[in-house]
């Protein structure tokens, strides 16, 4: 379906699970986030701010394969 669609396999297999991680860790549905704080009895707003970090990290790490894709 992938290639049907024009998109480079390893180009997707390297992007889209990338985006699936970015779901898992983000607010306010950061399915992590909630273990870590039920787990962790911590404040919802100090995981947050932890997490923020990582996140403003995020695009850098989307944007690089699309500059300089494997060929």
């Amino acid at each position: 379906m992938v290639k049907t669609a024009g998109i480079d396999p390893v180009f997707w297999g390297s992007v889209h699970p990338d985006c699936n991680d970015r779901h898992d860790h983000t607010p306010p549905v950061g399915a992590v986030l909630d273990t870590m704080i039920s787990t962790g009895n911590m404040p919802f707003a100090s995981v947050d701010r932890g997490a923020m970090q990582f996140l403003l990290a995020e695009p850098a790490i989307l944007v690089l394969p699309v500059l300089f894709p494997h060929s």
